[in-house]
């Protein structure tokens, strides 16, 4: 298998990925919307990987994401143990008219939301509660 098998979202995450491991320790990497274009299952996957170089390479990473399942993953290795909590802040940008207000959202040890605003992930619940109400 070469670099042209793979599909586009993992050719452009992979010089991310290979930079942050080759990296000393401390170091802060900037990324910005590393899951655009890959899979699910690979957001996912590169929210443990993100996790594990905190928790375990002593890296310091600030992430622009819009993937759920990025953002998920992690909150699920904070509930696994892989991350502590405390390693762990959230940026919630929310925009009112012309005026973005932003939120700072912190996770507990299990890995919950603690301190959202009542509009954090409101368009999914109200997308999903419209969905579950057809299906009735």
């Amino acid at each position: 298998m070469t670099l042209a098998d793979v599909g586009y979202g993992v050719r452009q995450v992979l010089p991310v990925i290979v930079e942050s491991v080759l990296a000393d320790r401390h170091k802060l990497f900037l990324v910005q919307q590393p899951e655009v274009r890959l899979h699910p299952k690979g957001q996912a996957a590169l929210g443990t990987f993100f996790a594990t170089l905190v928790a375990k390479e002593d890296k310091h990473l600030a992430i622009e994401t819009h993937s759920d399942f990025l953002v998920d993953r992690v909150r699920l290795e904070v509930a696994k143990g892989t991350i502590r909590s405390e390693d762990v802040l959230i940026l919630f940008f929310e925009r009112r008219g012309i005026k973005t207000k932003v939120h700072t959202i912190m996770l507990d040890q299990q890995g919950n939301v603690t301190g959202a605003p009542r509009s954090y992930r409101n368009f999914f619940l109200s997308e999903e509660s419209s969905i579950l109400g057809r299906a009735v």
